[in-house]
């Protein structure tokens, strides 16, 4: 049993809790409606990427009213790793915005140099960086493991050089916001702006990772499509790929081109999942 003076300081941490995120609750108003706009987004650029990888051009194929619905998987996902990032965004921030503007931020409105400026920008963005760094640090284990070419590793310090252009992009926008109006943009900008930068890389990175499940690991290995003269089975190197609501792709490695079957014409898909 705890201590009532426990007890105590637990109901005024609540208290505070619950009133900082009163505190946010235009904020809140604000952020919301642009949750779906992201989403849909996000679920354009994965479905995009990972057909394109194949030779696709999936907006071709694809109805828009589909695009959440193929994107379900990760959409459940992402709005996982939004509620949390809100909550946290609501819990720290402080009363007053200008206090989440550091020193070295707030010095580059004035600052010409942008060099000077960009390594602001990252120093700013310290955290997003570290854990980029992590991340590209923990490849070359993974390519051990997966047997894969060392040099191929090199390609993933590009998020590290991405992120930071998107950070002098977010801060870049909003000095020039401050020329302008002589204040300080709602830090609710720069926060959906990060969210992007995060939600936008897992995107991409989810892309690629179905794009080597399906052809390395022969994810759909086994997967069959009735057509009414013949069969269609996914093996080694002719592959089925996805489906949207009227087409169903396979993609041939050898002849490196891809048939795309009409629903219209298809009897029976009997899809089979090989987890690697």
């Amino acid at each position: 049993m705890l201590p009532s003076g426990s007890k105590h300081n637990i109901q005024e941490t609540l208290a505070d809790i619950l009133n900082n995120i009163h505190m946010t609750k235009e904020d809140y108003k604000f952020y919301v409606p642009y949750l779906g706009t992201l989403l849909i987004l996000l679920g354009a650029t994965k479905l995009t990427i990972y057909y394109s990888l194949f030779g696709v051009n999936i907006a071709s194929y694809l109805e828009f009213s589909e695009i959440l619905t193929l994107f379900l998987n990760d959409l459940l996902y992402f709005i996982a790793i939004i509620f949390i990032v809100n909550l946290l965004m609501f819990l720290m921030q402080p009363n007053n915005e200008l206090e989440n503007i550091s020193k070295g931020l707030h010095d580059t409105l004035t600052e010409k140099n942008l060099l000077k400026r960009i390594l602001a920008y990252a120093v700013n963005g310290i955290n997003l960086l570290i854990l980029t760094l992590i991340w590209v640090i923990g490849i070359p284990f993974w390519f051990w493991l997966s047997k894969l070419p060392f040099t191929t590793y090199l390609y993933y310090f590009y998020p590290i050089l991405c992120l930071i252009l998107l950070l002098t992009i977010i801060y870049e926008t909003r000095r020039q916001w401050f020329i302008k109006f002589k204040e300080h943009p709602k830090m609710i900008y720069t926060n959906l702006a990060k969210l992007f930068i995060i939600l936008l890389g897992l995107t991409i990175s989810s892309a690629y990772q179905d794009f080597k499940s399906v052809k390395t690991n022969k994810k759909y290995l086994g997967t069959t499509l009735k057509l009414s003269d013949r069969n269609v089975v996914s093996d080694s190197s002719y592959y089925y790929i996805g489906k949207t609501r009227n087409f169903i792709f396979f993609h041939d490695q050898k002849k490196k081109i891809n048939d795309i079957f009409p629903m219209n014409e298809i009897k029976m898909l009997t899809e089979k999942k090989n987890n690697h």
